[in-house]
């Protein structure tokens, strides 16, 4: 359903309405996202082709559907070797977050109680005026403060308008009660990005010396 919207195959229309009104919510999103494209004359203005909005199955104005965001979240490191089913449901729990060029979306400092992957967009993470990285298509970032619940350490603004998708500590929780193998993936990802980190400082003093 989701490649026949998506390549625009206008002769399967008829099954697409079939499929629109079945009793799964999933199939039903889908099927609707998939005939308004059909019908959809161009990309609404700002949204790539493959972001036309759409309703979720919740009924709220969303851009990417649910299947979107599962091919979204298999990109990311922490959910490597997830089930489809499992990210489908992470998937309804995530809120879609824009931001426009020029908006922080964390500050130093705050209570942390969300973490974010960039769906679309380009952010900058910043001490001050002291750039530590930029943050790319499928990357993750405020995941730190879910895991100590410590304040925030670093400020995040995005650089052009930015497409995010925010998973909330509740929800987070219940992931890592419900699917303990993710926390344990997300420990080794963070162990690895600390043995890097303690790699090119070596390096550095090494290079001093």
């Amino acid at each position: 359903i989701y490649l026949a919207g998506f390549l625009n195959e206008r002769g399967l229309r008829d099954p697409l309405q079939t499929a629109a009104a079945s009793p799964d919510p999933l199939v039903t999103e889908m099927a609707v996202w998939a005939l308004g494209r059909l019908e959809s004359d161009g990309p609404n203005t700002g949204a790539p082709d493959h972001l036309i909005a759409h309703r979720n199955t919740q009924g709220e104005i969303a851009m990417l559907t649910t299947v979107e965001k599962v091919i979204l979240l298999k990109s990311v490191e922490f959910f490597a070797g997830t089930s489809d089913s499992v990210l489908a449901q992470l998937a309804g729990q995530m809120e879609e977050i824009t931001v426009a060029a020029g908006e922080t979306i964390i500050e130093k400092g705050q209570e942390g109680d969300s973490m974010y992957v960039v769906a679309q967009g380009l952010l900058r993470v910043h001490v001050d005026e002291v750039d530590l990285a930029w943050m790319w298509e499928n990357e993750v970032f405020g995941e730190m403060s879910l895991l100590d619940r410590a304040p925030r350490s670093a400020s995040v603004t995005a650089m052009k308008d930015s497409l995010l998708i925010r998973l909330g500590l509740e929800a987070f929780s219940e992931l890592l009660e419900d699917h303990p193998e993710i926390g344990q993936r997300i420990l080794q990802v963070m162990a690895q990005r600390l043995r890097i980190a303690n790699l090119k400082l070596s390096v550095l003093d090494t290079t001093r010396i």
